[in-house]
């Protein structure tokens, strides 16, 4: 085996395991969202204000022309207590809705007595798990690929291509 397909493997081997631990989390994540939407109560807020966040649109001087901002969202619960919830996703200004809009939220009391919101849209509470999910399932196709490549060096059988040991033979020999 030539040391260029034993760095393969190990490249291979910790593209693996480093996807499998990302779609384990991911799929953790999923499943803590799942049952934060099946065992949450919604109700109506509204956007007090926009917090900035980090990043946003340049323009072509450099300076930010639009920012990323989260809603601050102010809703009550059943027991008529006031909660605030933050977005937690960033977006464009342009793309959350201003002041004064109603915006659904889901809640939940915890055991401890504490609340846990989200506001209700998809990005907010799906996003993040779905986007380690999807990192870590792309990150264990790479490594597979890697992996079969590294397995003999050389084309599956039946294929008339030469195999990487003749390849490196021949250069070995124009040395």
């Amino acid at each position: 085996m030539s040391p260029d397909s034993r760095h393969l493997r190990a490249f291979a081997r910790s593209w693996l395991v480093l996807g499998a631990l990302a779609f384990a989390a991911g799929a953790l994540m999923s499943g803590a969202a799942w049952l934060f939407s099946a065992n949450s109560v919604r109700a109506m807020g509204v956007v007090l204000r926009h917090e900035t966040r980090e990043g946003g649109i340049r323009g072509p001087s450099g300076r930010y022309v639009s920012s990323n901002v989260v809603p601050v969202v102010e809703f009550r619960d059943g027991e008529g207590q006031v909660h605030r919830v933050h977005g937690q996703v960033p977006r464009l200004e342009t793309r959350v809705p201003p002041p004064g809009a109603p915006v659904p939220v889901r809640h939940q009391r915890l055991a401890d007595g504490t609340v846990s919101a989200r506001i209700d849209t998809p990005l907010e509470i799906w996003g993040m798990p779905g986007f380690i999910t999807a990192f870590g399932a792309l990150m264990s196709c790479g490594g597979l690929v890697a992996r079969r490549a590294a397995r003999r060096g050389r084309p599956p059988d039946g294929s008339r291509r030469p195999r990487a040991e003749d390849w490196t033979r021949v250069l070995q020999r124009r040395r």
